[in-house]
């Protein structure tokens, strides 16, 4: 672990923590011991204070660490500035500050190796060595200090060498070191318990340095930056962004309201009457062969009655006429929405262009996938959730709904007739037209920018399509903050729903 130079970390600190050392003991007839012995540690400034303690020679760091108590009790003198760690066991993780102190090491020989090391509170519990003067039995014992890679380097005098028996036998300054696993009998060896224990340390950046190196990261992958980019696409979004603004308007109840990013005013696409009634009929006899199918395409439509769909009233009321054919795609695995009634936009006949031809796709407005998948992983606790029917929580201008128009059965156990048909259109904007995901997430993106806080910031970072990832520090940070979402995008009459977390979270539907 490098430590590198010496950060101010701010309290909101995204940690990913590397282990340092780790040990497993079990009850067979192997025993794994650590590579640990018992040496003289002095004050270089006071070479009258000493005291004995437990050095656990770990090649699995490059640091060194020292507890708090060993400063104490030899009185070292601090030569850093302050760092904040975060340190990580079996029981949890905790921040802590540090400093780096310097010590010396006695060596056989009566002279002294000056160590730096980073203070903490603890480097682990109890972990089984060999005592060299009784190599047949092992021992127990608490390490007051790590030495990392280098600090090992400063005392090796000779390569390990792995014995017979399974032993790792290292020579140094004071002394030779033996670790490693070997063969015990049953009864005879003191290691009677399976144990585990694990240390990671690590010196944590800033917010923002962490978020600049994530940018970094998506940039990477974006092909703008080796100069991929369609002209006519980027016109395409322009347009598409300027529609929008200009048609967005917020309704009595506080809805958005958006329009059709059309390519053209003048531009109509193709009626699609005959299309869309002959893939009715199609349906109609797919889903009698499960009835209870029919009966929920059947009560789909009957909910989205409620503010989603309305019937025509007057079939010739608009210069732009189209009909959606549409047909169940079934999810039975799903816990909310096990039926989907899907609408094709895109079905094309010899009158004239599909509706989806007509408009401007607009812009993807969504982060790279691997930038929040990133995001995801810095903080202790990941909460979540998405919008409840996304798509239809943004209404549709008056002008617009009538190429949203699509047919369905005024008696769903007779045949599809002309006398059995009802026009029904779309109030808000369905799934399945090409500018949908654009509208939606332009609207989401607008309400985001509007609250302009901490969190707002937050969810436009890490929003795809309709899910909300959220990370934070604690628990209670993680609670807060799903409550403060869930009535963020209440503003906009969207509902957030199905909040999962790895840790209990309850928020109300």
């Amino acid at each position: 672990m490098k430590q590198g130079k010496d950060y101010q970390i701010d309290e909101r600190v995204k940690e990913s923590p590397k282990t340092v050392a780790a040990t497993m003991v079990d009850d067979g007839s192997r025993k794994t011991y650590m590579m640990c012995k018992e040496v003289k540690l002095i004050n270089p400034r006071e070479t009258g204070n000493t005291i004995k303690a437990l050095i656990f020679f770990d090649t699995g760091s490059d640091c060194n660490y020292v507890t708090e108590s060993i400063v104490n009790k030899l009185k070292l003198r601090q030569t850093s500035s302050n760092i904040r760690m975060v340190i990580t066991g079996m029981v949890g993780t905790r921040k802590c500050e540090s400093r780096k102190v310097t010590f010396g090491v006695q060596t056989l020989n009566g002279n002294v190796k000056n160590v730096q090391a980073y203070t903490v509170d603890s480097i682990l519990e109890r972990i089984p060595y060999l005592v060299n003067e009784k190599p047949e039995k092992g021992k127990w014992g608490k390490p007051d200090v790590l030495l990392g890679v280098e600090g090992i380097a400063d005392l090796i005098i000779r390569n390990p060498i792995k014995q017979s028996t399974g032993e790792i036998v290292m020579e140094t300054e004071v002394g030779v070191v033996t670790g490693g696993t070997r063969m015990v009998k049953r009864g005879i060896a003191e290691v009677e318990n399976n144990e585990f224990h694990k240390f990671k340390a690590n010196a944590n950046i800033t917010k923002k340095e962490s978020q600049l190196r994530m940018d970094q990261i998506e940039q990477t992958w974006k092909l703008e930056v080796i100069g991929i980019k369609d002209l006519m696409t980027e016109y395409q979004e322009d347009k598409a962004l300027e529609a929008f603004q200009k048609s967005l308007t917020v309704n009595s109840e506080g809805r958005c309201v958006v329009g059709w990013p059309w390519k053209n005013q003048e531009i109509t696409p193709a009626e699609g009457y005959g299309l869309a009634l002959g893939r009715l009929r199609s349906t109609i006899r797919r889903l009698k062969r499960s009835p209870e199918l029919l009966e929920c395409y059947d009560e789909y439509f009957k909910n989205l009655l409620e503010g989603v769909i309305e019937k025509i009233k007057n079939q010739n009321e608009t210069s732009r006429i189209s009909y959606l054919p549409h047909q169940a795609v079934v999810t039975p695995q799903k816990s909310t929405t096990k039926l989907r009634v899907v609408f094709d936009a895109s079905a094309k006949t010899n009158e004239g262009p599909s509706l989806n031809e007509c408009l401007y796709k607009g812009p993807v407005m969504l982060p790279l996938l691997i930038g929040i998948l990133l995001r995801a992983r810095q903080g202790r606790y990941l909460v979540i959730a998405d919008v409840e029917k996304a798509f239809l929580q943004v209404s549709l201008k008056q002008e617009d709904r009538d190429v949203t128009r699509f047919l369905w059965l005024k008696d769903k156990s007779k045949e599809a007739i002309k006398e059995n048909l009802v026009i029904f259109r779309f109030t808000r904007v369905p799934f399945g037209v090409v500018s949908s995901p654009f509208l939606l997430a332009a609207v989401i993106r607008h309400l985001l920018s509007e609250e302009n806080s901490e969190l707002s910031k937050e969810i436009a970072e890490n929003l795809y399509v309709d899910n909300v990832v959220l990370t934070s520090e604690s628990e209670a940070e993680s609670t807060k903050k799903a409550k403060e979402a869930k009535e963020l995008f209440k503003k906009i009459k969207m509902q957030l729903r199905e909040f999962h977390a790895n840790h209990d979270i309850n928020i109300k539907q």
